[in-house]
């Protein structure tokens, strides 16, 4: 089993549980109190938000919208830590 590295503060976690379809398998784990992901975890989790902000992260004008923005920050959280 590949081990826990990456730490998610309760701002990150809750933005993944408010903006994405989080699977069944990753629920339990985001819902504890202190949060750890494996690489396996956050590599998943960065495709999930990359697929929403593909969706909903542009307006007309191909902006980011505020979710957008917050997404790609997310995405980049999940790549640097």
């Amino acid at each position: 089993m590949e081990k826990e590295t990456l730490k998610l503060s309760k701002k990150e976690t809750y933005l993944l549980l408010s903006s994405i379809d989080v699977p069944k398998s990753l629920l339990q784990k985001l819902q504890k109190e202190e949060v750890f992901l494996t690489f396996e975890d956050a590599d998943y989790l960065r495709d999930l938000c990359g697929d929403k902000l593909q969706k909903n992260g542009f307006d007309e004008n191909y902006l980011p919208t505020e979710l957008g923005k917050k997404l790609e920050n997310l995405i980049d959280i999940l790549f640097t830590k």
